[in-house]
C-alpha cells in the first residue's frame, strides 16, 4: 500500500470497474495529454501566513468524495464508456455567466466535466514551479500570463474569473459525457457495509 488510493483502486477491481484505458481504447491521445496537464492535485490556498489572526476553522473532512458526489463523478467511472465534445461556445457562456452565488447551486456542479484552453492574461491560476531556492517542483495560485495556450479544468478558470472579476481568454473547450453502464458490476463488502455499485 502507497496511499490510500491503493486501496481504493483495490475495491474498484474487487466490483469489477474497468480503468479509463480498457474502456477506451480509442480515446484520442491528444485529448488525453490535454488532460493531463489539467490535473493539478489537491488546491490548498492559505491567503495569510505569518501573522496572529482570528480564524475560523472548517472542517473538510472527505473532501475529494464530496466533490465526487456533488459533481456526479461516480457515473464516470462506471460508464461503459467516455466521449469528448467541442463545446466551446456553451462553456464559454456558462463560465461568463457564473457568479459567486452560483457555487451554492448543486445544479451547477453538475456542469464541471470539462476542459479549457485559454490565453492567460493575469488571471489567477494553479500552476506547478520551481518556487524560490527549493529543488522541488510544486503548486501555486498565481497570477499567470502566457502567449502559449494553457489547459485548465473548467471549475479552475472559473476559480479565476471570480478572483479577477474578468473572463479569461478561452480558445477552446471540450465536455466529457459518460456513455451507458459497465456490465457486470460486482457488489462488495467493506467494514460490513454492502457496496452497490449501480446505486451507491
Amino acid at each position: 500500500v502507497y496511499t490510500p488510493a491503493t486501496i481504493g483502486k483495490e475495491f474498484l477491481k474487487h466490483m469489477g470497474v474497468k480503468s479509463f484505458f480498457e474502456k477506451n481504447k480509442s480515446f484520442s491521445k491528444g485529448i488525453t495529454g490535454k488532460m493531463m496537464t489539467c490535473y493539478i492535485g489537491g488546491r490548498v490556498e492559505d491567503k495569510i501566513r505569518k501573522t496572529p489572526t482570528m480564524v475560523d476553522v472548517l472542517d473538510f473532512l472527505a473532501m475529494y468524495p464530496t466533490v465526487c458526489t456533488l459533481q456526479n463523478l461516480w457515473k464516470f467511472v462506471i460508464a461503459d464508456h467516455i466521449k469528448y465534445k467541442e463545446d466551446t461556445k456553451e462553456i464559454s457562456n456558462f463560465i461568463e455567466k457564473f457568479t459567486l452565488q452560483d457555487v451554492q447551486k448543486s445544479e451547477n456542479w453538475t456542469n464541471l466535466q470539462g476542459i479549457v484552453s485559454i490565453e492567460p492574461q493575469e488571471d489567477v491560476l494553479p500552476i506547478r514551479a520551481s518556487f524560490g531556492q527549493k529543488h522541488a517542483w510544486n503548486i501555486g495560485i498565481e497570477s499567470v500570463s502566457s502567449k502559449t495556450p494553457l489547459w485548465y479544468s473548467i471549475a479552475d478558470v472559473i476559480a479565476s474569473k471570480l478572483y479577477t472579476g474578468k473572463m479569461p481568454k478561452i480558445l477552446k473547450a471540450y465536455r466529457f459525457i459518460p456513455v451507458g453502464v459497465q456490465k457486470n458490476l460486482k457488489t462488495i463488502n467493506i467494514h460490513g457495509i454492502k457496496i452497490n455499485p449501480y446505486k451507491d
